[in-house]
């Protein structure tokens, strides 16, 4: 079952960060911003009886154990990393992602490279959704592109 969470940091006295979280309603698109304004409600009573600064809040729309299998492949190692190597098309700043556990077999990589092919089906279907939903870490508004996803290992 999904669930909506929300967790605030918060920072005492000796800057020191603490972390609350709290289960919410489930956020739908018809709750949306009926919640978020209860939420901002529940800040302000949170504010009234701390003595600390809260440094940031984070509302999840979605929290839920996708499959709590254990991979059967001895191969799926959280060390065999895509690092996905992206931009932001109205800066060009670049940005980078990092995605555990790649498979490196089935054409996914560009031959004698460590490049993925993004011509390959499942490589090309992944760089199509990230574009259809990421946005830029810093703004948060601005669109982003793929430049290539490279495999890379463990840094030791």
């Amino acid at each position: 079952m999904a669930k909506s969470t929300f967790v605030s940091s918060w920072r005492d006295y000796s800057l020191e960060p603490s972390n609350s979280k709290i289960t919410i309603t489930q956020l739908t698109p018809a709750n949306f911003l009926a919640t978020i304004g209860l939420v901002d409600v529940l800040i302000g009573t949170m504010a009234a009886i701390t003595l600390g600064q809260m440094e940031r809040s984070k509302i999840s729309a979605r929290e839920q154990v996708e499959d709590p299998a254990s991979p059967t492949d001895p191969n799926a190692q959280r060390e065999r990393k895509w690092l996905v190597l992206y931009h932001d098309t109205v800066t060009s700043k670049k940005y980078r992602l990092e995605i555990p556990t790649a498979d490196l077999g089935g054409g996914n990589l560009v031959t004698n490279s460590d490049e993925a092919n993004l011509a390959d089906v499942q490589i090309a279907a992944f760089v199509t959704a990230f574009e259809a939903v990421a946005v830029d870490p810093d703004t948060g508004a601005n669109p982003v592109e793929v430049d290539k996803i490279l495999h890379v290992g463990k840094r030791l």
